[in-house]
């Protein structure tokens, strides 16, 4: 602002002495505003207090969070975001630093529009500008009240069935009110898991507030869960408004198992393998990462290249693992691919590897996680036209790439426990009611999946009530 009273950003004669000045204060004073922004134009900026001085002495908390919150809304439009002094220059009289000052208001400034809008953009830029600035305005509504969101975790696997699990939950308000009452917390998961608690309550949650809620519930896999089911966890979250949101985690029943192994051991037939290029792929005895054995590339010149591909059938959710070294040419900056192994999936690259320095690279171990289908893998180490300083003709490398330790690991399904089938013969007859009564008459005590197999209305008790279901099975 400018002590000059012809000036167009003259202050008056003392605070709040113009009417439009005291008309802004009253209209704050009169609330118990949380957030605030005060539009202005131009230049593609959002700004917060404070505004006079350098050296900006606000609270550290306070800081962070016009930070975080800045961070946030600026991540669409790229507005730069910062203090005046940082991003422009120190003013006097911004309405932000009043009002965070003396309200504890968290207020900004958005400069909207670049130096081609100016201070009146043209017509046609009316609604991009109003688009590009929807989400800050969103998220100033948001933070304003009470904005939880929350994070699910759940105890390490593999997961079994009939066993039980630990639940993790974290619970975040970023906002700047409390939530005014309590947290509901329902948890639903898919046919086969049952939890300890399914609805939990958590108190009022203050703004700006953290916790987490280690171990604050269980869930129990049922037997009846075949193994390489892959099952989802939800928590849904209602916060006294009403308002809801979601976390899901999917996790697979079951302990993978190696279903595809090359070891490149004992002359290991490779005819599944396609080997194509200026030179073929072999096993060699040079070097390995483990045993005495590994998959080498062809020897080749400049400018040619020495492929091998596997094409392999992934049944179930499968994790894909090998190991693999270069010894090649190599870029010293890092910033270019001369010699090296370029590895991809059904024609997409996913990686090309070089050594770092001395033209040796350890073995490295890569992993992936594959969805069920079918995937063609491809390892080619190629040349370029050679002649670097790096050049193995330097570094006496061994100008080839390596591979090793090839593995799929799949979840191999497993048949279902069929309800009713006490003696686990996938069949539910007239051996399976002997077996209940027996149960029931307490002749002999059943194991734990002999109860749930038994325990067909799920009632936790085995009684006459589940033999006639049995019975009903075996007519049906």
């Amino acid at each position: 602002s400018s002590s000059n009273p012809c000036s167009e950003t003259y202050r008056g004669t003392s605070p709040f002495s113009e009417s439009e000045t005291q008309a802004v204060k009253n209209f704050v004073e009169q609330r118990d505003f949380k957030i605030a922004m005060n539009y202005h134009s131009y230049s593609n900026l959002l700004i917060y207090p404070f505004g006079y001085s350098y050296e900006n002495n606000m609270d550290q908390d306070d800081l962070n969070t016009f930070i975080e919150y800045a961070q946030d809304m600026t991540q669409y439009n790229n507005y730069v975001w910062g203090t005046g002094p940082d991003i422009l220059y120190p003013v006097n009289g911004e309405a932000c630093d009043w009002m965070y000052g003396e309200h504890g208001i968290f207020a900004y400034t958005p400069e909207v529009g670049n130096s081609s809008d100016g201070f009146w953009p043209p017509t046609n830029r009316i609604v991009p500008l109003a688009e590009e600035n929807l989400y800050p305005n969103i998220r100033t509504a948001l933070y304003a009240g009470a904005l939880v969101s929350s994070i699910v975790n759940v105890e390490a696997g593999p997961y079994t069935s009939d066993d039980s699990y630990s639940i993790d939950i974290s619970l975040a308000n970023t906002g700047l009110s409390s939530t005014n009452g309590n947290i509901n917390l329902e948890f639903l998961a898919t046919p086969g898991i049952d939890f300890l608690d399914p609805n939990i309550e958590i108190s009022d949650l203050d703004p700006r507030s953290f916790i987490n809620l280690d171990g604050i519930n269980e869930f129990y896999i049922s037997p009846f869960v075949p193994s390489g089911s892959e099952m989802e966890i939800t928590l849904v979250m209602t916060l006294p408004d009403g308002s809801q949101s979601t976390s899901t985690i999917s996790l697979i029943v079951g302990v993978p198992e190696p279903v595809i192994v090359y070891d490149f051991e004992n002359n290991q037939d490779l005819s599944e393998w396609n080997l194509s290029g200026n030179s073929d792929w072999y096993t060699t005895s040079d070097i390995s990462n483990s045993g005495s054995s590994s998959f080498r590339s062809g020897a080749i010149g400049d400018n040619q290249e020495s492929t091998a591909s596997l094409t392999l059938l992934a049944t179930t959710l499968s994790t894909l693992e090998f190991s693999y070294r270069v010894s090649s040419e190599y870029s010293p900056s890092g910033s270019n691919f001369y010699d090296g192994l370029t590895f991809s999936i059904n024609g997409e690259q996913i990686g090309q590897y070089q050594p770092d320095a001395n033209g040796q690279s350890p073995w490295i171990n890569y992993s992936t996680s594959l969805d069920p289908g079918e995937y063609t893998l491809t390892w080619t180490y190629s040349k370029d036209g050679g002649g670097g300083s790096t050049d193995c003709s330097n570094t006496n490398c061994d100008d080839a790439a390596f591979i090793d330790s090839f593995i799929l690991y799949s979840y191999v399904e497993s048949e279902p426990i069929l309800s009713g089938d006490l003696n686990f013969d996938a069949n539910v007859d007239v051996l399976d009611i002997v077996l209940l009564v027996n149960f029931v008459l307490e002749s002999t005590n059943p194991s734990d999946l002999e109860f749930q197999a038994g325990d067909i209305n799920s009632d936790g008790i085995l009684n006459i009530l589940d033999i006639v279901q049995v019975v009903n099975i075996i007519l049906s």
